[in-house]
């Protein structure tokens, strides 16, 4: 009886640990790339492949694997790409688009390097758009969003302000004082000594 008991006990602290072990390993190892070219956009989220797989295997109520060869590995991660799509959302001016989505998995040759894993996504802009929105809600930590060559840091979940898709010029000179109020502006009444000097060879 008392077996009977503690066996769920029991699995419920398996899959606990895991789940903390997932959560561990995960941070500050999410960075996302996203790019619009045309009417096409790309993003390329990179990441731990085991965490990532234990993240949708925790999602769907399943004990995380552990020690998988990496065939194995890219075999369950592209069987679960569906499951993968439903925690991205990518939107065009508050529109959401659906889009494709790819794995492939780096194993460097060198042990002591880390195993990445690249998931590919793709689709089409919606006509007309101004700014794209993204959210991923699979990282546990801050992670990297790349955008016209600025960097966005989100928590997992949160999703990002609307992105342009025109790049904004650097504010010039003339802009950034024209748009100083005088009192954050000092300019100084003191007599300013030229200093000269020659230089002979």
């Amino acid at each position: 009886m008392i077996h009977r008991l503690l066996a769920p006990a029991a699995s419920f602290v398996l899959l606990l640990l895991g789940a903390v072990t997932v959560l561990a390993h995960e941070i500050g190892e999410t960075r996302v790339a996203l790019d619009v070219s045309g009417t096409h956009w790309t993003a390329a989220i990179v990441t731990a492949p085991s965490p990532l797989l234990n993240r949708l295997e925790l999602d769907a109520g399943q004990r995380p694997s552990r020690d998988l060869a990496p065939e194995s590995l890219e075999q369950r991660l592209k069987g679960s790409l569906a499951a993968l799509a439903d925690h991205i959302a990518v939107s065009f001016d508050g529109r959401s688009v659906d889009f494709q989505t790819t794995v492939d998995l780096d194993v460097p040759s060198d042990p002591a390097l880390p195993t990445k894993v690249t998931i590919g996504l793709h689709g089409t802009v919606l006509a007309n758009s101004q700014a794209i929105s993204w959210r991923f809600d699979l990282p546990a930590s801050r992670y990297a969003l790349s955008f016209n060559d600025r960097v966005y840091w989100l928590d997992g979940g949160e999703e990002s302000p609307p992105l342009p898709l025109k790049a904004e010029p650097p504010p010039t000179a003339i802009a950034i004082f024209s748009n100083m109020s005088g009192r954050d502006l000092h300019i100084s009444s003191r007599p300013v000594r030229i200093m000269s000097c020659s230089f002979s060879g």
